[in-house]
């Protein structure tokens, strides 16, 4: 059966008692006479919906889209080569993917995603960061500072299947010089959403 109006509308009380009573009677006695009327074409009709892609999840579906973002509070000192970067501070975390304890993002359906990632470097630093899916290097950028502060921002597009991992680390292969920074001014971030979910 089809719930009353003041079913349909749980907390909504003050725009029920708006609504008179007659309008109130005539909505209810509309849904009443619908509900055969949709049985009747729901139970008898063969269904020719398209075929909808199986997309499978860790979580139910997401109030919102899935998407993340999270920077990091404090500098991180001589971090070395191979250094995955932990962003602490969540802002946003939409599909619970990204854990702020290990600074990777865990896809929690398949699908394709875009990802950002911005570092700062203080004077005579530099660092090749890259993007890395399944541990392998998805996307690099080099950031270096001279004699002042410098920013780079990386950008990347990818397929990612139900449990892939993403996260951000210095190229193994290199050997940095210096400190990644990030205050309130410059802040050392990593940012990623679904396009297609």
């Amino acid at each position: 059966m089809i719930p009353s109006l003041k079913e349909s509308l749980p907390g909504k009380e003050e725009t029920m008692n708006e609504i008179s009573r007659e309008e109130k009677s005539t909505i209810n006695s509309t849904l009443v006479d619908m509900e055969t009327p949709l049985k009747t074409i729901l139970s008898t009709s063969p269904r020719k919906r398209m075929k909808q892609p199986k997309v499978s999840r860790i979580t139910d579906s997401p109030e919102y889209p899935i998407a993340f973002y999270a920077y990091l509070t404090t500098p991180e000192v001589n971090p070395g080569a191979h250094h995955i970067v932990v962003y602490d501070h969540v802002m946003t975390n939409n599909g619970q993917g990204y854990n702020k304890h290990t600074g990777s993002f865990t896809a929690p359906t398949t699908g394709t995603y875009v990802f950002s990632w911005t570092t700062f470097v203080p004077p005579h630093s530099r660092f090749p960061m890259e993007l890395t899916v399944n541990s392998a290097r998805a996307g690099i950028v080099f950031v270096q500072g001279d004699t002042t502060y410098n920013g780079v921002t990386g950008m990347a597009v990818v397929n990612l299947q139900l449990g892939d991992t993403v996260y951000v680390r210095s190229e193994p292969g290199y050997t940095p010089v210096g400190n990644i920074y990030s205050d309130h001014n410059t802040q050392t971030s990593f940012c990623g959403w679904c396009l297609s979910c």
